[in-house]
Order: C-alpha cells, then sequence, then structure tokens
C-alpha cells in the first residue's frame, strides 16, 4: 500500500512537476468592465472534475460548489468515489497573490493568502480567459 502511494507520489511529481510553468502577469484592470460576470463565467466554465455545481460571485467574496471526489485503494486498484459536496468560500481580502501557470495544454491560477497557502485554484485552456480572470479578481480585491 505504501508502495503505491510513494509511486503515484513520485509519479505526479515527474509527470505534473517538470512541465508546470509560472507565467509572469501584471494584471490590467482596465481591461474588466464587469469583473464579477468574468469571475464567475471562467469559474463555470472550467474542465472536467473541477466543473462546479453552484458559482457565486458578490462584492466581498465568491462561493464555489463542487462535486468532491476521492480515491481509495482495493487489491491495488486505483478507483473514485463520490464524496458529496465541497463549498469552497474566497473572500477577496484574504487574498494574498494570485499566480497564473502553465501546465501543458493548460492553465491554471492560484489563489493564495497572505501566509502563502492556497486557497483556490482556477482551471482554464484559455490563456486570455486566464488574464481576464486575474484582472477582475484584482478589481474585486481593490474595490473593499
Amino acid at each position: 500500500m505504501k508502495s503505491i502511494v510513494a509511486s503515484l507520489v513520485l509519479f505526479s511529481i515527474f509527470t505534473f512537476g517538470c512541465v508546470t510553468q509560472q507565467i509572469a502577469y501584471e494584471p490590467n484592470t482596465t481591461s474588466v468592465t464587469d469583473p464579477k460576470a468574468v469571475i464567475y463565467r471562467v469559474i463555470e466554465e472550467q474542465p472536467g472534475i473541477h466543473t462546479p455545481q453552484q458559482v457565486e460571485v458578490v462584492n466581498d467574496k465568491f462561493k464555489v460548489t463542487i462535486s468532491g471526489y476521492g480515491v481509495f485503494y482495493s487489491s491495488g486498484s486505483v478507483g473514485f468515489y463520490d464524496s458529496g459536496l465541497d463549498t469552497h468560500v474566497v473572500y477577496y481580502d484574504s487574498i494574498g497573490t494570485v499566480e497564473l501557470y502553465s501546465v501543458r495544454d493548460f492553465y491554471t491560477i492560484q489563489i493564495k493568502n497572505e501566509s502563502g497557502k492556497l486557497m483556490y485554484q482556477v482551471v482554464t485552456y484559455d490563456l486570455n480567459k486566464a488574464k481576464l480572470f486575474i484582472d477582475a479578481l484584482h478589481i474585486m480585491m481593490n474595490a473593499g
């Protein structure tokens, strides 16, 4: 069991760690006229298991509810189970940094608190939408 977990960790590091590249991006807050609409759309359009069940974007926060997935191990096989719904709430005034990464054929936006802990991650296939999302977040962060 431990060797399976160790193998999966090493596989993940070599598969994802080697192809992830941070993209330097300076937010342009003049590019977005409706920041809440941009945040809503980019979060809602996330592919695969990142697709939310519900998205709420208001003046002080956004809230995303997704179907929770977990991993189980049985006789050496890996499978997925549905663990219910997970809700993530991100208050704009709690955001410390927003970082953009290229990961193979998609982009991730990592939203971190002031301590550098990951609060939420957004996935998109479109670099322009990723940049607009960052622009919109910065508008909302500075609105309060």
